[in-house]
C-alpha cells in the first residue's frame, strides 16, 4: 500500500469535511502516464455485504433503488480514458520489460488485480471496470506498439460479467490485428479457475496460464 500510495479514509474526519464522499473507502490514486495524480478512486469496504443484501431483495423491493456501487470516482474524472498502472515509471521495475517482451501485455479489471500481481513481479494494466472502453483499447494498442510487442492477454475476472467484457475486448483487438488471447474463462482449463480473480493468483498460477 505504501508503494501504490493507497490508504483507508475513515468515516470520522474529526470535523474535517474534505473527501466526505469517499469516507469509509480504500483509496487508490490513478496516475497519468507521466506519474501525476489524476484522481483518487474509492472502494467501498462494505460493498460485498451491501450487494448481498441488495440481491436478497425482491423485484418490487428493488424498484427505484440503485444497486450498490463498488467504486466511486470524482466528478469530472473520465475513467474510460485512463488505465490503472499506466505510469511509465513501472517499466523501470526489475524484469518488467523482459516480462512484457516475453508474454505481452496483461489486461485485468481492478485496482487490486494490478497491485496483487505487481507483488509477484507481474506487470498488468487495469481498466477499472469489467467493460473496456474504446479509448482504453486504443491506449493499450499504442502501448503494445511502443513496447514492440503484438500480444495482448485478457485476464478479466473469471466470472460471467468478466467473460462478457472479455468478449468485447477480444473482438476490439482482433480487429486491430493484434495477437490477442483469452487467458482463462469459467469453462477453460476444466473449470479450474471459475469464479477466480487475478488478485488471488500466485506467481506460478499466472506463469502456467500464460504458457498453456
Amino acid at each position: 500500500m505504501i508503494k501504490w500510495r493507497c490508504g483507508y479514509l475513515p468515516n470520522d474526519g474529526g470535523g474535517d469535511k474534505r473527501g466526505w464522499s469517499l469516507r469509509g473507502s480504500i483509496l487508490y490514486p490513478v496516475l497519468s502516464e507521466q506519474g501525476k495524480v489524476l484522481a483518487w478512486a474509492g472502494r467501498d469496504v462494505q460493498f460485498e455485504q451491501k450487494e448481498k443484501e441488495y440481491q436478497q431483495l425482491s423485484a418490487a423491493e428493488r424498484s427505484g433503488k440503485e444497486p450498490p456501487a463498488k467504486h466511486r470516482f470524482p466528478k469530472g474524472f473520465h475513467r474510460g480514458i485512463e488505465l490503472f498502472g499506466q505510469q511509465a515509471s513501472r517499466l523501470q521495475e526489475p524484469g518488467y520489460r523482459e516480462f512484457i517482451t516475453k508474454h505481452g501485455l496483461i489486461i485485468v479489471e481492478g485496482f487490486n488485480d494490478v497491485i496483487g500481481l505487481d507483488n509477484h513481479g507481474i506487470p498488468t494494466l487495469g481498466i477499472m471496470s469489467n467493460r473496456m472502453t474504446g479509448h482504453q483499447g486504443e491506449k493499450i494498442t499504442r502501448f503494445a506498439k511502443q513496447l514492440g510487442v503484438n500480444r495482448i492477454n485478457l485476464m478479466f475476472d473469471c466470472d460471467e460479467a468478466g467473460t462478457e467484457g472479455a468478449k468485447e475486448a477480444l473482438w476490439f483487438f482482433a480487429e486491430r490485428q493484434l495477437d490477442v488471447r483469452l487467458v482463462w474463462s469459467p469453462a477453460m482449463h476444466d473449470g479450474e479457475f471459475k469464479g477466480s480473480q487475478p488478485e488471488a493468483l500466485s506467481q506460478s498460477n499466472v506463469e502456467t496460464l500464460l504458457t498453456r
